[in-house]
């Protein structure tokens, strides 16, 4: 007897494992997994829009938690 996979089950907890991780993304207020830039002002009072934009690398208007975290390896903004 062939056994049955439950491809359901596996997403469900793959999309609640992810987002999860999303979640806890310092900052994130409205809980959509990156950061948008009135989101990054309250996190760090000194960001202007030049800023935003240097720490956002691929242009889609939010930073994402890699992003972040190559800003703060490269000394842009500081951990919080």
């Amino acid at each position: 007897m062939k056994r049955k996979t439950p491809y359901a089950a596996v997403a469900v907890a793959v999309g609640v494992a992810a987002g999860a991780a999303l979640a806890a993304l310092e900052g994130d207020a409205n809980g959509d997994g990156v950061l948008s830039y009135p989101e990054m002002t309250l996190l760090h009072p000194e960001m202007t829009r030049t800023l935003f934009g240097q720490i956002d690398a691929n242009g889609d208007s939010v930073v994402d938690a890699s992003e972040r975290d190559a800003a703060i390896a490269e000394g842009l903004i500081k951990a919080q």
